[in-house]
């Protein structure tokens, strides 16, 4: 089933890249956000619906629904993750959504606080505590670390429909941000948005090179993402798949455009092939029998070493090589929290 799943996925994605290659110019920015975060609300929303009937008939069946619910909104989220923009960076709402890395194990800690507190555990309770306790990380320790029995206790289903309730609001916020004209018109102010764009591409790059780097080089399984539900490859998938969309959708034709003179069109058209080349190369690379986790743990790194490099060129054709081509400097970029 999950094969199936991510082969209907892969299909509709490409489906939807070959739409998008086929419009001559880029993709309104507006759109093309709109319809990252509308995806990560309809799954939420998805996920919302199978803890609350978890909720009301605890079993084996319904935590395991509830746990393939939040593995799809997980990838929804990883997928959205590519905007750094909006109320998503001008409120530092990144750590909110998601606490990574965890290297001192704050996630278990400030959710274990919670669910021994003596009072039934409210979004009032989620909104006031740690970020650490309000994402899908900290959810993922309760849907992952806590079996279904677990889960039976008494505070558990308040928590985790709490923190549902919270992410909810959130995604709302920016759905409702993206989706008034004030902001859409500003984008189309600039319909290019250039520095925007390859900013938030880089910014994203380095993020997923990250996410192999850190625990490859500090040998530690437990500083690789998503541990616990054993989703590391799955979220990097995700992560590609939103690059390769912005990439078909929005910086392909600003390459491609207006391209009078000979030796830049051949330029172009050079840079795209190696861009593409080097999507298909990490797909590859993706395709693991094994976790993240299990390859770190077992040492077994020969593989990870080389989507480590490939991720690290990845990063450097959209830091470097792109805004080079497009005449553009982008800001620097950093996903600290070390």
């Amino acid at each position: 089933m999950k094969l199936l799943y991510k082969h209907l996925f892969n299909v509709g994605f490409m489906a939807s890249c070959l739409i998008a290659f086929s419009f001559a110019s880029a993709l309104p920015l507006s759109a093309y956000i709109n319809q990252q975060y509308q995806q990560l609300l309809k799954s939420h929303q998805g996920l919302s619906l199978s803890i609350n009937k978890y909720c009301q008939n605890p079993t084996s069946t319904a935590f395991s629904d509830t746990q393939k619910a939040f593995v799809a909104t997980l990838h929804a989220w990883m997928q959205a993750q590519i905007i750094d923009a909006g109320p998503m960076k001008t409120q530092n709402l990144r750590w909110e959504f998601q606490f990574w890395p965890d290297k001192k194990n704050l996630i278990k800690r400030n959710v274990d606080t919670l669910l021994k507190q003596d009072t039934r555990i409210t979004l009032k309770d989620v909104k006031q505590a740690s970020v650490i306790a309000q994402g899908y990380s900290a959810l993922e320790y309760a849907l992952y670390e806590l079996s279904w029995k677990d889960a039976l206790h008494k505070h558990h289903c308040a928590y985790s429909q709490s923190v549902i309730a919270h992410l909810l609001e959130r995604i709302k916020e920016i759905t409702d941000h993206w989706s008034l004209n004030k902001h859409q018109e500003q984008l189309a102010v600039d319909p290019h948005k250039v520095d925007l764009v390859l900013n938030s591409a880089a910014t994203h790059t380095e993020l997923m090179h990250k996410k192999i780097a850190l625990p490859l080089s500090k040998k530690n399984p437990y500083f690789v993402e998503s541990w616990r539900s054993q989703q590391s490859f799955n979220n990097l998938t995700a992560n590609l798949q939103a690059l390769e969309l912005l990439y078909l959708q929005v910086i392909k034709p600003w390459l491609l455009q207006n391209r009078q003179d000979p030796l830049k069109a051949r330029q172009a058209g050079q840079l795209d092939t190696r861009i593409k080349d080097q999507f298909s190369d990490i797909y590859e690379l993706l395709k693991q029998e094994s976790s993240l986790y299990q390859l770190i743990q077992s040492k077994n790194t020969t593989t990870v070493v080389t989507l480590e490099k490939a991720l690290k060129q990845l990063n450097r054709l959209f830091s470097e090589e792109i805004p080079q081509f497009l005449g553009v400097i982008i800001g620097f970029n950093a996903n600290d929290g070390d």
